[in-house]
């Protein structure tokens, strides 16, 4: 059996000083997940294993920039 999986792909723009203070858990962690909700909300999620060897998750959220004209709803 296979499986297929669709990608959508648009265009979002968020500030860059926002994301900035997420490249400290960037380069700690061992896993990131990246994912955007029909708003255009940016979700990143960082696993990050600490001195004791336990899992730490660290979620780190941005909304879009307005004004922003693109073709997906999420962006308007």
């Amino acid at each position: 059996m296979t499986e297929s999986t669709a990608i959508n792909i648009f265009l979002c723009r968020y500030k860059i000083n926002l994301l900035k203070p997420s490249t400290k858990a960037l380069q700690l962690s061992s896993k990131i997940s990246i994912r955007m909700d029909n708003r255009g909300f940016l979700s990143l999620q960082y696993m990050i294993i600490n001195e004791e060897s336990q899992v730490c998750f660290v979620e780190y959220l941005v909304s879009i920039s307005f004004p922003f004209k693109s073709k997906h709803p999420a962006c308007l």
